[in-house]
């Protein structure tokens, strides 16, 4: 059986290649696999660095194909949830607040909008 990874290792590296958004999804997952994987194996500033920066042209690139940022979640969330999170329990309970923005993007995660790694890695504003 051919792995997508083994299909891509035989294109040139500067070739633009198309494949299904099942694969792509496959190639973000197992790079997050991988990424934990390295971040909790070395202590090395300069590899954690790349990692960082990796990981922020991953973002970019799940944003671009998704079409939504946390930065959006974000703004959906204090638009449409959290005023009547702050009118039931006020602006001081943050467990509430907490609670709330977990739901939300599970409920966004369930749906489609966000990816199962976004929904997990995005940490809410409180």
């Amino acid at each position: 059986m051919t792995t997508i990874w083994d299909a891509l290792s035989d294109i040139p590296e500067n070739e633009e290649v198309t494949i299904s958004r099942k694969d792509f999804v496959a190639l973000l997952s197992a790079y997050r696999e991988v990424s934990d994987v390295v971040y909790s194996s070395f202590d090395d500033c300069s590899i954690m660095n790349n990692l960082n920066e990796t990981d922020d042209m991953v973002d970019r690139i799940e944003s671009d194909y998704y079409g939504i940022t946390r930065q959006d979640v974000i703004d959906m969330f204090e638009r449409d949830i959290l005023p009547d999170i702050i009118k039931h329990y006020g602006d001081k309970d943050i467990p509430s607040k907490r609670a709330a923005w977990n739901d939300f993007t599970d409920s966004l995660c369930k749906d489609g909008t966000i990816t199962l790694y976004q929904n997990n890695s995005w940490e809410g504003p409180y």
